[in-house]
């Protein structure tokens, strides 16, 4: 019983050797694409994020608080908006070169794309970080002094 079970175990794992080696390995094009893809994967949930920033800073009260100035807000809601419009863009313009498209044509294309995609996420990343920033300082400057003596 035992002997039947060891050269089980070893058929087995030749099969799941065998099999895993059959598998071909990813063009360049196909790397490159799934490169492509993951930093738009990665940064897509970050629109969400844009969208509620944009309505935080639009619901800044500007005669209330002091500090963030108006033009400051309007910056950092253009910011926004233009990391949302790069977004929204480079979906709309993005097309995954054809299987019968020539390699290095393909490959030429889909850098330029990660190129693209990089610097869309990077816009994303920066206008998000300096939202926060400002809303931060707005919380501060609406924040009652809780140093001074009552």
């Amino acid at each position: 019983m035992r002997r039947l079970f060891v050269l089980f175990f070893i058929l087995f794992s030749f099969s799941l050797f065998w099999a895993a080696s059959c598998q071909p390995e990813k063009s360049a094009r196909e790397k490159l694409y799934t490169e492509v893809m993951k930093i738009h994967d990665d940064v897509m949930p970050e629109m969400s994020t844009i969208h509620r920033l944009r309505k935080q800073l639009k619901a800044i009260d500007t005669t209330v608080v002091a500090s963030p100035d108006y033009p400051t807000i309007l910056t950092h809601l253009n910011m926004l908006e233009k990391a949302d419009e790069g977004m929204m863009g480079w979906m709309a313009a993005f097309d995954n070169p054809a299987p019968d498209a020539e390699e290095a044509v393909a490959l030429n294309y889909l850098q330029q794309e990660k190129t693209k995609i990089s610097e869309v996420r990077d816009q994303m990343r920066e206008s998000i970080a300096s939202a926060k920033a400002i809303l931060s300082e707005a919380k501060k400057a609406a924040a009652p002094d809780s140093t001074a003596v009552q």
